[in-house]
């Protein structure tokens, strides 16, 4: 028969695995909480670079249009340049 003693002694062992167990348990929850606290900074972050990133493309894009505008009206004007020199020309042949 089992003594008392060895009872206390076998439930000791168990309740202090057990105890282990938990706290390493613990310990493995906390270390997977701080890499989603810092997976979600991260993300918070890149999700702020992507909004800086676009407000930029959105003004590139304006400075292109008011490029393309210029450009525009340089064709324009050397085409008009190109007229009145052509006409010049054959007015004065």
């Amino acid at each position: 028969m089992i003594s008392q003693d060895q009872i206390n002694y076998i439930a000791g062992f168990i309740i202090s695995g057990i105890g282990y167990f938990l706290k390493h348990l613990h310990s493995k929850l906390n270390e997977a909480l701080q890499v989603s606290y810092e997976a979600r900074n991260k993300v918070n972050q890149l999700e702020r670079d992507l909004n800086y990133q676009a407000t930029d493309l959105k003004e590139i894009k304006i400075e292109l249009r008011t490029l393309g505008d210029s450009i525009n009206r340089l064709n324009t004007t050397c085409s008009t340049l190109t007229v009145l020199l052509q006409d010049a020309k054959d007015a004065n042949p």
